[in-house]
C-alpha cells in the first residue's frame, strides 16, 4: 500500500478560519485547509509553510507567510480501494503576514468559526477542526470508501502528538 506524507494547514484570526476550495486533484470541489506533499529533504513543518504560501499566492502577489504556527494533529487516512494511506500532519496558523489570493489550485475564503461548511468538506473535518480551533491535538486513523464516506475511524485527543501514525 502506498503511503504519502502530507500537510494540511489552517489559518485563523478573530473568530474566522481560512479555507480553500480545491479546484484540482484530490479533494476537488471540497473546502480544505492548504497543503500537499512533503518533498524529499524537506521537514514536515517546512512543507506546511511552503504549501500554504504556494496555495495562497498568485503570479503577481505573495501569499500567506506564517509568523506563528503549531502542529495540531496527525491522522492516517486510508483509502483501501486506491491502495493508499495518507499520513496527514495538521497545522494551525495564528499569526501571519500577507493575504490569500485565488490560484489555479484553490479559491480562498474566510468563514466564521461558527459557520464552517462541513457539508462541503471531508467528513473527517467535523471531528478535527472544532478541536484544532480550541488548541486541542488530535490523532488517529480514518478509513474511507470509494465515495469518500467514513467506514471506520478512531480519533482521540492527546497532549503530545506522535511523530507518525502506525497501523
Amino acid at each position: 500500500m502506498t503511503r504519502l506524507v502530507m500537510t494540511v494547514t489552517y489559518v485563523k484570526k478573530e473568530g474566522k478560519i481560512l479555507l480553500g476550495k480545491k479546484l484540482i486533484r484530490h479533494g476537488k470541489g471540497y473546502w480544505n485547509g492548504f497543503g500537499g506533499h512533503v518533498k524529499t529533504n524537506e521537514t514536515i513543518n517546512d512543507a506546511a509553510i511552503r504549501e500554504l504560501w504556494e496555495e495562497t499566492k498568485d503570479k503577481n502577489r505573495n501569499g500567506i507567510v506564517p509568523l506563528a504556527i503549531y502542529k495540531c494533529g496527525i491522522i492516517l487516512a486510508v483509502h483501501e480501494h486506491k491502495n493508499e494511506k495518507l499520513e496527514l500532519h495538521y497545522f494551525m496558523v495564528t499569526e501571519f503576514k500577507g493575504e490569500a489570493h485565488e490560484t489555479n489550485e484553490m479559491i480562498p475564503k474566510w468563514f466564521d468559526t461558527n459557520n464552517i461548511p462541513f457539508k462541503q468538506m471531508w467528513q473527517s473535518d467535523k471531528f478535527l477542526i472544532p478541536f484544532f480551533l480550541k488548541e486541542k491535538k488530535r490523532t488517529g486513523y480514518i478509513y474511507y470508501d470509494e465515495e469518500k464516506n467514513i467506514i471506520k475511524k478512531k480519533i482521540k485527543t492527546v497532549r503530545i502528538l506522535p511523530v507518525s501514525i502506525k497501523i
